[in-house]
């Protein structure tokens, strides 16, 4: 599957996204919104989840120092791998059950029935 290929290419640019990088983080999140929805489309709250992430602090007073700006950018770049892991693994998740169903429905064996006399009196 492409999109889960994708998926896990855009996860390692996460984890590699350099502090305050808005342009790689900006591909990372329009990309992975195009293959959520692929993969995902009757649950469209799932790209809702990335808008939800904040990169920068809530707040800010004066005398605000940049590891409030350092600390929000990190904890927003691991919520975002957190969101594309979760993804990834629901993927793999849905992929497997539908392996298994397919080899449970092939397992399914027809065989002629010899006595027939209890079906015909039916």
């Amino acid at each position: 599957m492409e999109e889960l290929e994708q998926l896990g290419v855009l996860h390692n640019r996460a984890q590699n996204l350099n502090y305050n990088d808005r342009k790689e983080l900006h591909d990372i999140i329009q990309k992975s919104k195009m293959y959520i929805n692929s993969c995902f489309p009757y649950k469209p709250t799932y790209t809702g989840d990335f808008d939800r992430i904040s990169f920068t602090p809530m707040y800010v007073t004066s005398g605000t120092d940049n590891s409030s700006y350092n600390n929000a950018w990190e904890d927003g770049k691991n919520k975002l791998i957190n969101l594309l892991d979760t993804r990834i693994i629901e993927i793999k998740f849905i992929e497997k059950q539908k392996n298994d169903t397919a080899k449970k429905s092939s397992n399914v064996r027809i065989l002629p029935v010899e006595d027939t006399k209890i079906i015909d009196a039916l």
